[in-house]
């Protein structure tokens, strides 16, 4: 059987190793002879299902089925979560003894699931709290018990108690080397090419990144926007709700989402938040979601600074961000064309390429998120090409 210090010295080399990390995990219930276990990371919303980043077991199979009837519908059931908020990081909720006597055996979540695939009872340890100004989420440990295993002792548990503060570390120390292996991938040296204010914020508005522009935009008085405990806020509180309202997940991030804040200084300022193009954006099981917040000057939003983002950040060449801004113009591929005298083939490669760079799966898509840049706007007032070729009214296509 392992040793603590063993075992700790194999969460540590998994820090930046992602193929050592599993079984490290592994390690953590193998010390005390445990033949299946689970590491979670939950938001701590009763309702919401925890994400599973680890999990063994000695029988792969019956594992896999107990996570996936957990994940469709049995989450919601889990009698841990009635407890979990009233223990402190390293305390152990285990069935029966954390419970009512004789609930755990009554309870639907051990006669209709638990009980069926062989488990036969659980303890889990709370690894971490979550820790939400470094977007940190709950952790858990679980270890589930087969029907004949011995119940579990306050000694075997004590042994997983010297390796915890070791797993909450090396938990801590993953997601930091995840960020900033996602923020080196992401090539943000382009961002300080470009003179608008530009953040790359997290999911729920904590902030990863800024560049030149948006520093100095931030030490301006009155700028409304501010960073507080690591996130972008509004100063005034009565547009925070909507603010937040553009991070939320169901946003239409690929079109990009606006909020016109007024300032001191008499010029409004439009912020938006839009997706991570997809020439900055890094992959990988730990990364979070990220978002780019975009200022404008609102009198400014005619100006062509709109090209910068679409070849800076966007990648497009000039002959795509030609295209775009005719688009923007509501110009058919057969009229793009004729006023660049290329084939229509031409430009509908074109058009795919733009998509495929932006991350708008269609052209409408495509079009709403060049208006919330203001190539719309722009294009509106600098029509080219001859009058034939100017629309009297606007054309919906997908």
């Amino acid at each position: 059987m392992l040793d603590p210090q063993t075992v700790i010295g194999q969460l540590y080399d998994a820090v930046m190793d992602e193929d050592a990390f599993h079984p490290a995990v592994a390690a953590c219930g193998q010390l005390i002879g445990q033949s299946h276990g689970v590491l979670l990371a939950w938001s701590g919303q009763a309702t919401d299902m925890p994400v599973v980043a680890s999990h063994f077991s000695s029988d792969p199979d019956r594992l896999q089925r107990y996570l996936a009837d957990y994940a469709a519908y049995y989450h919601l059931l889990d009698p841990t979560k009635e407890r979990w908020h009233a223990a402190s990081e390293g305390d152990w909720l285990i069935d029966s003894r954390d419970l009512t006597p004789g609930r755990w055996n009554s309870q639907a979540f051990y006669h209709d699931f638990a009980q069926p695939l062989g488990m036969d009872g659980w303890a889990a340890l709370k690894v971490a709290a979550a820790r939400p100004q470094a977007g940190s989420p709950e952790w858990a440990f679980s270890l589930l018990r087969n029907k004949d295993d011995p119940s579990f002792s306050s000694e075997a548990l004590a042994l997983v108690n010297q390796v915890h503060p070791h797993l909450q570390r090396t938990l801590l120390l993953r997601q930091r080397y995840a960020e900033l292996r996602q923020t080196a991938a992401m090539g943000l040296g382009v961002l300080d090419q470009i003179a608008l204010p530009i953040w790359i914020a997290e999911a729920d508005g904590r902030l990863r990144h800024a560049n030149a522009a948006a520093e100095a935009a931030q030490r301006r008085p009155g700028f409304p926007l501010r960073q507080s405990g690591g996130r972008l806020l509004l100063p005034d509180g009565r547009l925070q709700a909507a603010w937040e309202a553009l991070f939320h997940p169901k946003a239409d991030h690929a079109a990009g989402g606006g909020l016109n804040v007024p300032a001191p200084d008499g010029h409004d300022v439009l912020l938006q938040v839009l997706a991570l193009p997809a020439g900055l954006a890094a992959s990988g099981s730990i990364e979070r979601p990220l978002r780019m917040v975009v200022a404008h000057l609102r009198n400014d939003v005619l100006s062509p600074s709109w090209r910068a983002i679409l070849a800076g950040l966007y990648g497009l060449t000039t002959a795509e961000i030609a295209v775009a801004a005719d688009l923007a113009r509501d110009h058919t591929v057969t009229e793009i064309a004729m006023v660049r005298g290329s084939h229509v083939e031409t430009v509908r490669s074109q058009i795919k390429s733009i998509l495929n760079k932006t991350g708008c799966r269609r052209q409408v898509t495509l079009v709403r998120l060049l208006d919330r840049l203001g190539v719309c706007a722009y294009a509106a007032d600098n029509q080219p090409g001859s009058p034939s070729l100017r629309n009297t009214a606007p054309r919906t296509r997908s």
